[in-house]
This record gives structure tokens, sequence and C-alpha cells, in this order.
């Protein structure tokens, strides 16, 4: 194999990969964090071969190179300081979850909910979000949720909901962490920002969209990017 051939070969295998597969065995936190190590991995390679020092670097073949990656990634993530969460974790959470919709909603007779999405870790270690749609007396609303662990007990925190044919863009919750969220009825919209923080898009159901982004800025500015690059900040009520 020529002079760099195997890196090149390497580093464009990388950049081919997909994005996470949230449906898959790994829960979204690692598969995020797998994703972007691999990317940071690939950057790195590319950066010393133009400085022309990479063969200096070069140690084992393809093949070796590439199973000491896979334990890198999956097992040594770069920077991590969260814990790492595992399968049982999300549903310990998910069960406090339902048995908290449960007890809030137990007398009412014109009533459903659907998790939709959950996460842990998100800003600190034993927090987690909560995303799901609930259909009673006044339609169907999404809401948002932060929670944090306290003694070792999920505590509820904040709550940010909306509908879909209501005139409310997006929300932010009043109090750290500053978490802005919203609807997306628009298929061309691409991207949605919350200051310098990019939103993660969640698909509720057909085009239903709904986003959500954590900023450190309590009054950021919402921008959305369109397919053509096109970008537009939008207030809270239009």
């Amino acid at each position: 194999m020529k002079e760099n051939e195997w890196e090149n070969q390497l580093v464009d295998e990388i950049k081919s990969l997909p994005k996470p597969d949230f449906k898959k065995e790994f829960d979204i936190n690692k598969q995020n964090k797998i994703h972007e190590n691999l990317m940071t991995f690939s950057r790195s390679i590319e950066s010393r071969r133009k400085r022309g020092d990479a063969t200096k670097r070069i140690v084992a073949g393809l093949a070796g190179l590439a199973a000491i990656l896979l334990f890198w990634v999956v097992f040594i993530p770069i920077g991590e300081n969260f814990k790492n969460t595992t399968i049982s974790d999300i549903e310990k959470f998910e069960g406090f979850f339902h048995k908290e919709m449960e007890k809030m909603h137990r007398n009412e007779n014109i009533y459903s909910y659907a998790l939709i999405h959950s996460e842990l870790n998100l800003v600190h270690n034993d927090d987690a979000i909560a995303i799901f749609k609930e259909n009673n007396s006044q339609g169907e609303q999404i809401f948002i949720a932060y929670f944090e662990k306290q003694d070792n007990q999920w505590q509820w925190k904040q709550t940010r909901g909306a509908q879909w044919n209501s005139r409310l863009n997006w929300s932010s919750m009043s109090e750290k962490p500053y978490i802005y969220s919203g609807l997306l009825r628009d298929d061309s919209i691409e991207e949605v920002y919350a200051g310098d923080e990019q939103a993660k898009i969640i698909t509720v159901e057909g085009n239903k969209r709904f986003w959500y982004s954590i900023s450190p800025v309590k009054e950021a500015k919402v921008m959305i990017v369109d397919e053509k690059g096109d970008k537009k900040v939008i207030e809270e009520v239009n």
C-alpha cells in the first residue's frame, strides 16, 4: 500500500459513516459521543497528513489502528466528564416518568399521552429531559420537561409546552438550564439555533417536528435556517 494511502482510506471511511441511528442498541448519548469522537479523530489525522508528518506516526497497519480506534471511541470518549448512560439508567428514569404521569392524570377521563424522547446527563450528571405529547380536552399538546436527581430521587423541575395550532413559535424555561423549544411546521427548515447553540430536532409524527436547545443565555435570539441556507430570526410569538 502506498505511503499515506491507508490513512486516506481510513479518513474517508470514517467520514462516510452515517449519523447515529437512535433506534439501535446504543442510547442517544452514547451514539452522539461516538459519532463526535470519530469526526474529531478523522480531522486530527487529516491535519497531521497536511503537515507532512503523518508517516512518522504510522505504528500499525490499517486493521490494527481501526481496532484501537473502535476501543477508544466506545470506551474512552474524548473530554467525557459525564458518567456513561446505560440502558438500565434510561429504563429507570422512564419508569419514574410514567408513574408521575399516571399520578398526575389518574382522575382524568379524556386523557392519553405518549413519551417521544428522553435523554439523560444532558447538562450535568443526574439530570434528564422528557419530550411527550398529550391528548386531552384541549386537543393535542406537546411538552418538554426537565428533571434532576436529588438524594438519589428524580425531581420534576420545569416544563414547557405548545399546541400544533398555537400562535406560539417557541418558548424558554425561566430558570437554569435555559431550555429553548418549539414546533416546526415547515419541512424546508433544516436547522434551528438558540443563540450560538444548535437545536436538536425530533420527529414527532409525519411532518410534525419538535426542537430544543440549551443556551447559557436567558434571552437568546432564535434563528432558523432553511434548505437554501437562508437565515431568519423568529420572535417568540408570530
